[in-house]
């Protein structure tokens, strides 16, 4: 195998990466090219720092498995791919599901600095929605309530207009019933003067039979005055009518009312019967 001096552009045939000068050797059989590391040489050393007799010597590892096979060595890799004879890697370098799911779960346990700061961002954003719809919300419901204030309001001042109205009306009503009772004291002092002063000229006859439906009460008014020697005219006599009976079943003949013009006749028909 010998070294390469130029290589340009060149992948390892191995593991497929890029190759350097400093890197990078020849196969003498299959003339494919190589790194250190696929051919299980110091990485630290340069392709340089091999001797002839090395370089003449060395071939890659798919070419030492057939050789090997043809010989039937029993020690040769059941894997052609030269990536197989690159030396042992640390496995631990080796990303596997298992580890991908605790690396997972290391990130993603609840005090991980991840976590910590990923409960942060959400309590944050959660805080900052419930502020703005909370702050939505208020703002309806002061917009509503002003609504409704304002509605209130209007109807409070509908309704004391209505009160003023029916206040002014009430006051009027007031007045107008203290003036109304004050002649209604009138009009009772005065039916009390009339009745008064129609008593004084009415006289009440009792105990006069009424058989004969035809009798002229005015004249048995007048022959009475006569028997008390105060004869009367028609012209003084103002009325003269039986009254009503109060119980039908009574059998006491009806009271005669007289209405004279005057009071003193009156008096003087008054005193001629007490004289008698």
């Amino acid at each position: 195998m010998s070294v390469s001096l130029r290589v340009a552009k060149m992948d390892c045939t191995g593991c497929r990466e890029a190759l350097s000068e400093l890197n990078s050797l020849k196969c003498n059989a299959c003339d494919s090219h190589y790194c250190l590391e696929c051919l299980c040489l110091d990485t630290n050393k340069k392709s340089s720092e091999l001797n002839q007799d090395q370089l003449s010597a060395l071939k890659c590892p798919s070419c030492t498995n057939v050789s090997r096979r043809k010989r039937g060595g029993k020690d040769m890799p059941s894997v052609f791919s030269p990536i197989v004879m690159k030396p042992k890697h640390n496995i631990e370098n080796i990303l596997t599901i298992e580890k991908i799911s605790n690396l997972l779960d290391q990130k993603l346990a609840p005090k991980s600095s991840i976590m910590i700061a990923l409960r942060k961002e959400v309590i944050q954003d959660v805080k900052s929605m419930i502020a703005i719809e909370t702050s939505k919300i208020v703002n309806e419901i002061k917009d509503e309530f002003t609504k409704t204030t304002e509605f209130i309001m209007d109807e409070i001042k509908v309704l004391k207009s209505g009160l003023s109205e029916r206040d002014i009306i009430t006051k009027t009503l007031h007045s107008d019933q203290i003036q109304l009772k004050d002649e209604l004291k009138q009009m009772q002092s005065r039916f009390s003067a009339i009745e008064r002063l129609s008593r004084a000229r009415n006289i009440e006859i009792q105990s006069v039979p009424d058989n004969n439906k035809n009798e002229n009460v005015i004249s048995m008014f007048k022959t009475l005055c006569n028997t008390l020697k105060f004869p009367i005219s028609d012209s003084d006599i103002y009325a003269c009518r039986r009254v009503a009976k109060m119980d039908t079943s009574n059998k006491r003949p009806r009271n005669i009312i007289v209405t004279l013009n005057s009071p003193s006749q009156r008096r003087r028909v008054d005193l001629g019967g007490a004289a008698l």
